[in-house]
């Protein structure tokens, strides 16, 4: 008799199979002759097998009976946990490493990274060459009030000429070198200043005061001149509680020095050539100041652009530079002045606030597409603005500054 194992492709020894010892050929059961032998033999077989064959399993169980030659290798074991499929066996864990003696190491830094020349991005331009966008515009007006049920103006028209270079910000000394009474209440000021670049008609500066126990404070004013460089002309007006304003207004002298910081400012300026339009300048009180230094400008250079201005003030002798603006007027400069509680003698035309009737009056038309600038107290430039767009002219053409107050 052959037989094939069951897992290798090989053949055992035939097996010869015969009569086992002592087998019974006969009896009462009157079973078959061989029945009996042969059950002898597979018995004695499977307690007989070679060693050689039992070894292979020795891993799974040991071989003590016939019956656990047919237990499955994967069944786990009577009254103990399950095992691992197929082992058999508990898991097992290493132990931990022993703890080593920490060492002070200096802190960690960053990994460090090659690169080479042009493979990172340029530096950023500097604020004075970049232009402030705002949804598509060059710049919102700050508002210092809520603007529900406001006119926001912004414009999209381009800063400055392609290729202009305008001057860079920074810190200077100046030298005070005439400090002259303007209003009762406002002084101008020159100064020397020899690293001033120059400024636009129509820029401001920083003022920075700084007291003997380091204590330091900065304001913003508007410069009244637009020359190439060196000199400087500020006209400041006294803010009662403030805390550079009546500073400069009484205690300044000649020879002082001041730091100041500009020029600044590059939406609310004035360029010679720029554009054949007209140009309406709208101001009420100290507000004239930026607008005086683009009427200066404009006839310093002889540009043949028609300016018109129109000055609200309360009484004569609040106004700023009114004998330069008289002496400006002309064909290409008119002046329109509106006096709000008193007039000069013989003064023939009304008193009192502008209204949108006079203003539509004293500027120039909107068929005529102007460009305008309103600068003033904030409720005086958001009442202006909103004026002039109603009687037709367009947001974008409009320019804002406005200062501290109502």
């Amino acid at each position: 008799m052959g037989t094939d194992h069951q897992r290798r492709d090989r053949r055992r020894p035939p097996v010869e199979l015969g009569p086992a010892p002592g087998a019974r050929r006969g009896g009462r059961h009157r079973r078959h002759p061989l029945r009996h032998p042969l059950d002898q033999a597979r018995h004695g077989l499977a307690r007989r097998q070679p060693r050689p064959a039992v070894r292979e399993r020795r891993v799974r169980a040991r071989l003590r009976h016939g019956a656990l030659l047919r237990r499955l290798h994967h069944q786990p074991s009577p009254g103990g946990p399950p095992g691992r499929q197929g082992l058999d066996r508990h898991g097992g864990r290493r132990r931990a490493a022993r703890p080593r003696t920490r060492r002070p190491r200096p802190p960690a830094r960053a990994a460090p990274v090659l690169l080479e020349e042009r493979e990172v991005d340029p530096r950023p331009d500097d604020d004075a060459r970049r232009r402030t966008r705002v949804l598509g515009a060059e710049r919102l007006p700050l508002l210092r009030r809520p603007v529900e049920g406001r006119t926001l103006l912004v414009s999209a028209q381009p800063l400055a000429p392609p290729g202009a270079a305008r001057p860079r910000a920074a810190w200077h000394a100046a030298t005070v070198t005439d400090v002259r009474r303007e209003t009762p209440t406002a002084v101008r000021l020159t100064l020397d200043v020899p690293t001033w670049p120059g400024s636009e008609a129509g820029a401001h500066l920083d003022v920075r005061l700084t007291a003997p126990d380091g204590y330091q404070a900065t304001r913003s004013y508007s410069i009244a001149s637009a020359t190439p460089g060196g000199v400087v002309v500020l006209a400041v007006d006294e803010v009662p509680d403030g805390e550079v304003s009546p500073f400069l207004t009484r205690e300044l002298r000649s020879g002082d020095q001041l730091e100041v910081h500009g020029p600044l400012g590059a939406f609310f300026v004035w360029r010679p050539g720029q554009d054949d339009r007209p140009v309406q300048l709208v101001a009420g009180g100290s507000g004239v100041v930026p607008l005086y230094a683009m009427a200066a400008a404009h006839g310093a250079t002889g540009d043949g652009t028609f300016f018109r201005l129109l000055y609200s003030v309360r009484r004569p002798e609040d106004a700023f530079f009114s004998d330069e603006l008289a002496a400006l007027t002309g064909p290409s400069f008119e002046l329109d002045v509106v006096y709000t509680r008193a007039a000069p003698e013989g003064w023939a035309g009304p008193v009192g606030r502008l209204d949108k009737g006079a203003l539509a009056a004293a500027t120039i038309p909107a068929s005529h597409r102007p460009r305008l600038y309103v600068c003033g107290s904030t409720r005086f430039v958001e009442t202006i603005a909103t004026w002039l767009q109603e009687l037709g002219h367009a947001a974008a053409d409009i320019r804002t500054e406005r200062f501290g107050g109502l």
